[in-house]
């Protein structure tokens, strides 16, 4: 049973810590396909299928069954009190796989076992350290003979273990055997089959009454010649330097010792090892040590579902951990129990007529092994252990996360500990994580230094560390395996780079007017799927984007509630309640990959119920500065930065509404930064999140002359283009106003805003984008990027094309290259171009699945059709904004009389190259005169020859017919 052959696929019941550590991520590593979960609580539930990319989450267990039957693995991981009722709601002929333990205790062992055999279930339990890849290598080399018979057996566990993480344990009657060294004692057994006689003793401890039991030590009696023991003390707090994890084997002829060090420093771990000695004729004979891929959790619960998949596909007769050899395993433990309290007990008392359940010969033993041994979940490669100390920096271990899951992607076995230990073996693959920021970085810039099979990764910051992190695993990604040396450091140019979503409409709410569009589910239903942020969050994340603008008229009314104004909110309580939960998500989600959420509202709007209950407008162009809003609005601004961390704030001064002489500065320097303020001092942070300014309707740079005294991390935003994409270096006065804000002492930010002439086409033409990132460093003195989608902001999140069957594009999705050609080049703008070519040309052959030449032809034909749209606005245009007739269709009347309607001169005087309109060439031409710049008949030339040129590219792809729907006409 290879990856290509997964077996049938798996329904996982449960959705607790377990199953995110360990069953989804072993089932990843080794190809099975999982179907569905279910959960009680199905957030918990939906959380793991958006992380492991499981295809259905379901409402109720009956539902799972209906669409299922018996076709798939149901696998628990479910309390035992729970597993009679939910085996009463599988099909009978099901197969299950049971987390251990079977039952509380032995009498529910049994009457679980009877309930599966009369359901005719194929049924086993997770009983999984016996297929650990340590203990797999171990029993391997008893099987050969290397060791001679076993003559003495011994777990050794003396670590400490935090309880507190399984608060359930707290009110279990039986505790440490049942729950913990109940592994052993199925280990044990694994190696020598059930004891005759079972001695044990269970204690608690001073530090842990609560428990029931926190130590034990039992003994397994196989007879005279054999010692099989086990000794567990889970409260040795005395640093985990001299901490022990251990299992011991012992034959005639040598020993095998597996430290297994996931319970060592727990939850961080130690690296595993495995060292043997074998006797030898005639010398003396050496400790050895072996590398063995893989550890204990996940790697050992691939072979307990791998053994459910051997039965269900009929390879072998019986799982190796059936549950009539877990019933023995249940057996020694109530005998373990039992002689707690008496003493010694013999186990042939337990078992009905003394019929034992079948045990496993050596020689099936041995057939089950070289079938495992053979399946490509076994055939692993070489191990890497990534070391984080900083385990309490999210961001760090957010982008640790993500470099081992894109390694084991390609092949590597990856554990992730918080120390290395004293000594790190010569031959390990080791990726440190360094503890200090580096302060000779910049902000968010790391350095990645590796030699030989050891890599150290330092950053600025947590945000550099994970960005230091995508970058190993992007380049090991290509290269299929770690890069073998690295030198190298990086950080961003630009500040904030970051995109922006629009909560608003292209229509009018009843009852309201401009930009009013409070938070529901009726008019935003995507706002409240958590699937949609997690895949926008980590989108934007691979794109190294740190910042995510959410634009809207008044965010606050639907967010906060007020003690001195609770009437203003303006949506039910249960909407309210859902937008804490969204917004709380979101937030944290977004400070996890280093990304600001940014909350936009325009000036002086209230909300309805505000404006209602003082007999006053929600919005007033002319309406002076009135102390209730100025109360109200700097109370809200408090209460949105106290609620919500990590979120950052922008303004639009005006439009909405205009300020009256002193009035935009007073708003901004006495309302909004003192209720930003106020919300700090509340919440107890120092942290100045961004305000930004935008530009639009307001005399920003007096403004921000006022402001900067009063708060540092300020930043202004005005338009690079207008409403339009149509000139990479803008001029004259637009380009003034950019180039003053961005000598005032904080950052300019360029925003790429509604790309009027663009949509609804696809826009990927790589090369204008490099040269307008470069023109907003050198001409504008940008440093920040806030970029509108390419096209349907007002339908986010999906784009606008029409599918059949009707299923909507995201626009995130088809518009991939918009967003990865911005963020890359806001990133380091000045890249070599050949270079950028090759990267480009792989990248779209990777899209569309073609070869890299024909990648380089859809690159061309995107950047010739790129050049269109922008020359033919700038020289035949009316104006850059959302009244651009290019796509609209235009009269004769707007070409050859365009100030008739409005002409908008900027979009000739400053957003374009210098050159001439229509009119303009006209008046030359007709009275004789020098013509200057770039003209409407070169133009046209220019254009043609760039449609053909796109459409010759194009043709030249193989797959010519699926690549064309993917592009613009």
């Amino acid at each position: 049973m290879t990856n290509d052959k997964a077996g049938a696929p798996i329904c996982i019941i449960g959705a607790g810590g377990i199953v995110a550590d360990a069953h989804l991520p072993a089932y990843q590593i080794a190809g099975f396909k999982v179907a569905g979960i279910v959960n009680r609580n199905k957030q918990k539930a939906q959380a793991l299928a958006e992380k492991f990319g499981i295809e259905k989450v379901y409402e109720n267990l009956e539902e799972m069954v209906a669409a299922h039957g018996t076709d798939v693995v149901y696998d628990f991981a479910l309390p035992a009190s729970e597993i009679i009722p939910v085996l009463e709601l599988l099909p009978e002929g099901a197969t299950i796989l049971i987390q251990k333990p079977y039952g509380e205790s032995l009498e529910e062992a049994k009457a679980i076992h009877a309930l599966a055999k009369k359901k005719h279930l194929l049924a086993g339990v997770n009983f999984q350290m016996r297929f650990a890849p340590y203990m797999l290598e171990a029993r391997k080399m008893i099987a050969d003979g290397k060791i001679g018979p076993i003559t003495d057996l011994e777990v050794y566990v003396n670590v400490h273990t935090p309880w507190n993480l399984w608060e359930f344990l707290f009110s279990k009657e039986r505790m440490e055997i049942n729950y913990h060294s109940i592994h052993y004692v199925d280990l044990i057994r694994s190696f020598l089959g059930t004891p005759s006689k079972v001695y044990a003793r269970t204690f608690k401890h001073p530090e842990a009454t609560q428990l029931a039991s926190v130590k034990s030590n039992i003994i397994m009696d196989y007879g005279d010649m054999v010692r099989a023991v086990i000794h567990t003390n889970h409260n040795h707090n005395y640093s985990y330097q001299k901490q022990e994890s251990y299992v011991k084997i012992e034959g005639t002829q040598g020993a095998i010792k597996i430290t297994f060090g996931a319970l060592i420093n727990y939850p961080h771990g130690v690296a595993d090892s495995f060292e043997y000695i074998i006797a030898e004729e005639g010398g003396k004979a050496q400790w050895q040590t072996k590398v063995i891929e893989g550890t204990w959790f996940p790697h050992a619960f691939i072979g307990t579902m791998q053994q459910m998949q051997l039965a269900k596909a009929g390879i072998i007769n019986k799982p190796e951990n059936s549950i009539d050899d877990a019933l023995e395993t249940m057996i020694c433990v109530e005998a373990a129990y039992n002689s707690n309290g008496k003493g010694g007990v013999i186990t042939d008392d337990f078992f009905e007529h003394n019929n034992r359940f079948g045990r496993m010969s050596k020689m099936t033993w041995l057939l089950v092994f070289l079938i495992w041994a053979n399946t490509s979940s076994a055939a692993i490669a070489e191990k890497v252990v990534i070391v984080n100390p900083l385990q309490k920096q999210q961001r760090v271990v957010y982008g640790v996360d993500l470099l081992k899951s894109k390694l084991q992607q390609i092949g590597y076995m990856v554990s992730v500990v918080a120390t290395a230990g004293k000594k790190v073996p010569a031959n390990q693959t080791t990726i440190f994580i360094d503890a200090n920021f580096n302060s000779d970085l910049k902000k968010e810039g790391f350095s990645i230094q590796s030699s030989k099979n050891i890599t150290h990764i330092s950053g600025a910051d947590a945000s550099g560390i994970l960005y230091g992190c995508l970058e190993l695993a992007d380049q090991s990604s290509e290269l299929k395996k770690l890069p073998a040396s690295l030198n190298l450091q990086d950080a961003p140019e630009m500040v904030l780079r970051g995109e922006c979503i629009g909560l608003q409409k292209p229509y009018y709410l009843p009852g309201r007017t401009v930009y009013e569009y409070p938070y529901t589910p009726q008019t935003f239903p995507w706002l409240y799927d958590k699937k949609l942020w997690i895949q926008v969050l980590d989108s934007m994340v691979n794109n190294r984007m740190n910042s995510l603008y959410l634009w809207n008229g008044h965010p606050f009314a639907s967010l906060v509630k007020l003690k001195d104004y609770p009437y203003a909110v303006e949506v039910d309580d249960a909407t309210f309640k859902m937008n804490e939960e969204i917004f709380g998500f979101l937030t944290a989600e977004a400070d996890k990959r280093g990304i600001w959420v940014i909350q936009m509202f325009y000036n002086i709007i209230v909300s309805k119920p505000f404006a209602e209950k003082h007999g006053i407008k929600t919005q007033e162009r002319e309406r002076p500065i009135i102390p209730v809003i100025a109360d109200y609005t700097q109370k809200s601004i408090a209460a949105f930065v106290e609620k919500y961390p990590n979120v950052g704030l922008m303004v639009c001064l005006g439009e909405a509404m205009e300020g009256v002489g002193q009035d935009d500065i007073n708003w901004f320097t006495k309302t909004i930064i003192p209720g930003v303020k106020d919300g700090l001092k509340a919440l107890g942070k120092t942290e100045e999140p961004p305000i930004v300014l935008r530009a639009h309707d307001t005399d920003a740079p007096a403004v921000m002359q006022a402001a900067l005294p009063l708060y540092k991390n300020l930043y202004t935003e005005a338009k690079f283009n207008g409403e339009a994409l149509t000139y990479d270096r803008p001029r004259g006065a637009w380009a003034e106003l950019h180039q003053k804000l961005s000598k005032l002492g904080s950052v300019q930010i360029e925003n790429v805003h509604i790309l009027a002439n663009l949509e609804p086409f696809r826009y990927g033409s790589a090369d204008f984008i490099q040269r307008s990132v470069i023109g907003m460093h050198e001409v504008m003195g940008g440093n920040g990027l806030h970029l509108y989608p390419q096209a349907s902001y007002w339908d986010w999140p999906y784009a606008a094309d029409s599918v059949k069957g009707g299923a909507r594009l995201l626009q995130i999705e088809r518009d991939w290259l918009w967003y990865k050609a911005w963020s890359r080049y806001a990133w380091k703008a000045k890249r070599e171009r050949s270079a950028e070519v090759t990267y480009w040309n792989r990248n779209l052959a990777d899209q569309f699945g073609v070869s890299q030449a024909d990648g380089g032809h859809i690159l061309r034909s995107y950047e010739e059709m790129g050049e269109i749209s922008p020359k033919l606005l700038r020289r035949f245009g009316i104006t850059d904004g959302n009244r651009q007739t290019l796509n609209l269709g235009m009269l004769m009347t707007q070409l050859i009389n365009p100030y008739r309607f409005g002409l908008f001169t900027l979009l000739y005087e400053a957003e374009s190259p210098e050159g001439e309109s229509l009119a303009e060439y006209a008046d030359k031409e007709w009275n004789g005169k020098q013509h200057t710049g770039e003209t409407p008949v070169q133009i046209i030339k220019e254009v043609k020859a760039h449609g053909d040129r796109a459409v010759a590219a194009i043709d030249a792809v193989k797959l010519v017919k699926k690549i064309r729907m993917s592009l613009s006409d």
